[in-house]
């Protein structure tokens, strides 16, 4: 869908360019990201979650952590889900891109946007919550699951801004790609 609303106008070349990085499309990793899926689906059982776990939808409060806004319509109800959300708001940085400045122009991607130093901390306790609490198909789970919302995202994108589309597209190829290195060479991040 994206290629025929873009007129192939991205996907005339073989590879992207997200911040300067070399990446192949989606289309090369898709069956690595099905497989994780399909391997790990054993782990996956439905669970009450909030659905719609980002930072934006946490509130701290003293010593207390509020959560708002849940939501009931993703396509499944994991606890493994509402883990990747967080690491959208924290990893990826959702909505930090959302109010990002950005230029494309024919294969490359450049978005522009400062990190907080809170988050950058928050993010670093939360993959080494992760890296603990979780085995090492459960973190390639959890990030298949980030990779997904940001390709889920596309086509609302694209009705709204095509460039957010492309900015999505880009960033899904690289954490895919970076999903594949860490699981060939076994890390969890």
């Amino acid at each position: 869908m994206l290629k025929k609303k873009l007129k192939k106008k991205l996907f005339k070349y073989p590879f992207i360019f997200y911040n300067g990085e070399k990446l192949h499309h989606l289309e090369k990793y898709l069956i690595f990201l099905n497989n994780i899926f399909i391997k790990n689906s054993n782990l996956i059982s439905e669970s009450f979650v909030h659905g719609n776990l980002t930072l934006e939808n946490m509130l701290i409060y003293k010593k207390k952590i509020i959560f708002i806004d849940p939501y009931e319509e993703n396509y499944v109800d994991t606890i493994y889900n509402d883990y990747s959300q967080i690491l959208q708001s924290c990893n990826s940085n959702y909505e930090l891109l959302n109010k990002s400045k950005l230029k494309i122009k024919k294969n490359i991607i450049f978005v522009n946007y400062k990190i907080s130093k809170n988050i950058k901390k928050f993010n670093l306790l939360f993959k080494k919550y992760l890296i603990k609490k979780f085995s090492f198909n459960e973190v390639m789970l959890i990030r298949a699951f980030e990779i997904s919302q940001y390709i889920r995202m596309i086509p609302f994108k694209l009705a709204i801004d095509p460039q957010k589309a492309i900015l999505f597209y880009g960033l899904a190829c690289k954490l895919i790609k970076d999903l594949f290195y860490d699981f060939k060479n076994k890390k969890k991040f």
